[in-house]
């Protein structure tokens, strides 16, 4: 078996998955972007994706709302593949940067694939030791 990953490829399809989840997601959701308290995000995508993000359809005034919600942890754990978004939601939520009553986006991403699943939600759980 002969297993090939197109990193170019990638890095020009990579942004448009991104975002394109995030607006199918939050169009599924009747939710805008601004209503987002959370985006929990794979291992350090959002930074990566950043300078592709206005050729992917994503306004300026978009990209500085998501920035400011964008909940990931690559710096602290390194490339976790698959389990890089619950990995973020538990570190966001143990920072308090996720709280009870905060709007979040779940995104998972395979870039190379170019797909993606997710879901937003409702955080309900108590701060952690409460």
């Amino acid at each position: 078996m002969d297993i090939r990953l197109d990193i170019p490829g990638t890095a020009q399809f990579g942004p448009r998955v991104f975002v394109e989840g995030i607006h199918d997601l939050l169009t599924r959701s009747g939710l805008a972007l601004a209503d987002l308290d959370a985006c929990v995000l794979p291992e350090g995508n959002a930074e990566y994706f950043a300078s592709e993000y206005a050729a992917a359809g994503l306004s300026a005034a978009d990209q500085a709302t998501l920035s400011k919600t964008i909940v990931e942890n690559l710096t602290d754990v390194g490339a976790t593949g698959s389990a890089a978004v619950p990995l973020a939601l538990d570190a966001g939520w143990r920072e308090g940067r996720i709280r009870p009553g905060d709007t979040v986006l779940l995104l998972a991403i395979e870039a190379s694939r170019y797909l993606y699943a997710g879901l937003t939600l409702t955080w309900d759980a108590p701060f952690p030791g409460h």
